[in-house]
């Protein structure tokens, strides 16, 4: 007797690759029972010596029904049944009435089929024929009741897996129209400006008032540096998910970049603002990229000055054995908690687009904790909402790239 599964319950397809299955593909090859052989033969060498729970009794390659383990234990364990049926041929005890399903009947309609019947028959094996008519195997309708709730649990992963997916991807189109928008409004306004600002430079000119003219040319430069820090975080943001950011190392003097990064910020404050700087030591000289660094610093710097009202932002400077701290300190309105696990997620402001006071892209913090972290630096903040934050760059004294 053989005993062959075509399709392991354990190593089934991938949800992607769920086709509608038929019965010959859960077949269980069995060999069937001639049907001349006797019950005490089939008790004997089959039920005891495996653990099946039917056989097909065959006549040649047809079968005529089904015998059950229990309905054989029935029959011999009655009184006088073993000395009255023992020796009787198989054929005359088969049911025949057993359910024969053709080997391409889907597994849906097996099931249909197989409860269609009285409930004390529902879970009698099916015997699968091909369509010549002639015996294949059996099919369990246990094992096929674990097979279709395996498969109700896929459908249901794959329909939860798509949900979630279609999800993000509507946040993900959310936060890239909500990052549009905010991107068309702060180009245009620095541009409006920059316009604006060569108008009145050559109106003033052309009336010999040079202080005048002095003046709006600081407006114009000040508008022309955010300008190009919105620029630069927009192509930088691009080139970090195309994966073509390179850092190039050398050697650099922190100090003087940190304060060329403060003149430019003094340059952002309101009157209200004081600029302080705490740098500790003349000189710290460092290997890493400067251009990138000067980038991080200047977004951090800039988003001080910006949400900075009254009181100070500070520039603090702390050598540390291996690397050197920069901690860039403002008394703005501070973070709430619940926002701190967001702040630097590209795309994201803490404030709607139509209504937020400050203006901003939602990239240059994003950008700037990659770039750190090119550099083997870290990016962290610290905040209390009201009293200000406080963006910490830990920087290697020597280039570590990723």
């Amino acid at each position: 007797m053989t005993r062959t599964i075509h399709r392991n319950q354990e190593n089934r397809a991938e949800p992607s690759a769920i086709r509608e299955a038929t019965a010959g593909d859960e077949v269980i090859a069995i060999q069937g029972v001639e049907a001349s052989r006797t019950l005490v033969e089939i008790s004997e060498t089959i039920f005891e010596q495996t653990r099946l729970e039917a056989v097909a009794v065959v006549d040649g390659l047809r079968p005529i029904g089904l015998l059950t383990r229990e309905a054989l234990t029935a029959i011999l364990s009655a009184r006088f049944g073993h000395a009255l049926f023992a020796n009787r041929s198989a054929a005359e005890f088969a049911d025949r009435d057993a359910l024969i399903l053709v080997e391409d009947s889907t597994l849906e309609h097996c099931l249909q089929r197989a409860f269609e019947r009285s409930e004390k028959r529902a879970y009698d094996d099916l015997i699968i024929v091909d369509r010549g008519g002639n015996y294949r195997g059996l099919l369990s309708v246990k094992r096929l009741i674990l097979y279709q709730t395996w498969r109700l649990e896929v459908e249901r992963a794959r329909k939860r897996a798509a949900e979630e997916k279609g999800r993000i991807l509507e946040e993900v189109a959310a936060m890239k129209s909500n990052f549009l928008a905010a991107m068309t409004h702060e180009l245009r306004a620095p541009i409006h400006t920059i316009l604006g600002a060569s108008e009145l430079i050559e109106t003033y000119l052309a009336a010999n008032d040079s202080e005048r003219a002095f003046r709006r040319l600081r407006t114009l430069r000040v508008t022309s540096m955010h300008l190009r820090a919105l620029i630069d975080n927009i192509l930088d943001q691009a080139k970090l998910e195309a994966g073509k950011v390179e850092t190039i190392g050398e050697e650099c003097d922190l100090t003087a970049l940190i304060e060329e990064v403060a003149d430019g910020t003094a340059i952002l404050l309101r009157p209200e603002v004081q600029l302080r700087r705490e740098l500790g030591i003349e000189r710290a000289t460092i290997q890493t990229d400067p251009i990138k660094l000067r980038q991080i610093l200047t977004n951090l710097a800039s988003n001080a000055a910006k949400f900075t009202e009254r009181g100070s932002v500070t520039f603090r400077l702390t050598p540390l054995p291996r690397e050197y701290e920069i901690a860039i300190e403002d008394t703005g309105p501070g973070i709430a908690a619940e926002s701190l696990p967001l702040i630097f997620e590209p795309f994201t402001q803490l404030e709607n687009v139509k209504t937020r006071r400050y203006g901003g892209t939602g990239l240059g913090l994003s950008l700037s904790k990659s770039l750190a972290e090119r550099l083997g630096a870290t990016l962290n903040v610290s905040s209390e909402f009201g009293k200000g934050a406080t963006f910490t760059l830990r920087l290697p004294r020597e280039l570590r790239t990723i």
